[in-house]
């Protein structure tokens, strides 16, 4: 399972399938988002991407070619599905 919080003070904690966390900071601007790892296999390499949300589901898009060395946009390239 795959979990993404966002907190407003520009934090997020990523939860993924190994059970593994990844923790950063992230900036919103217009329809971009930048992640910068903290805690994780990307450090050092922030990762710009472009969003959509319809109210329920948050959809990322690639943007320039990624510099970490996984697949991060692999990753996070798929429905995000709000919970409650």
């Amino acid at each position: 399972m795959y979990q993404i919080e966002f907190a407003e003070d520009g934090t997020f904690k990523t939860l993924v399938l190994d059970g593994s966390t990844i923790t950063g900071t992230y900036v919103v601007t217009g329809d971009r988002i930048v992640f910068n790892e903290v805690y994780g296999v990307c450090v050092g390499f922030p990762g710009n991407f472009g969003w959509s949300f319809d109210g329920q589901v948050l959809i990322f898009k690639s943007g320039p070619a990624d510099q970490c060395p996984i697949a991060r946009a692999a990753d996070l390239q798929r429905p995000w599905e709000k919970q409650p």
